[in-house]
């Protein structure tokens, strides 16, 4: 219904790379396969309007390394932070973007 409502939206769904570590460490994988699993399934069904981007992927797999994590060990540091953010801007932005986001961040 969302997507039908605004012919013209695309999406991009991503599953976050921070650890819930509270309910243990098992049913945080289960919740991040199901949201993976869920994730791709709108993809499927929408592929010229919703894109998955891999954040999770992208720090289990590249950055698969505690050094890459804040002191809490469940946050992505802002080196992690900085890398997944290159990596969205170049599969998701225009080139000629990267000006105004440079004059954003100063």
């Amino acid at each position: 219904p969302w997507l039908a409502a605004n012919p013209d939206l695309k999406v991009v769904v991503t599953v976050s790379p921070v650890r819930h570590w509270k309910d243990g460490p098992i049913e945080n994988s289960l919740s991040k396969a199901s949201l993976i699993v869920a994730a791709h399934d709108l993809v499927k069904r929408n592929p010229h309007r919703v894109h998955y981007f891999e954040s999770y992927e992208l720090v289990m797999d590249d950055l698969r390394d505690y050094r890459f994590y804040n002191e809490d060990m469940l946050h992505p540091s802002s080196v992690a932070v900085d890398y997944i953010f290159s990596k969205w801007r170049r599969s998701f932005l225009h080139p000629s973007s990267e000006k105004p986001l440079k004059t954003l961040a100063a």
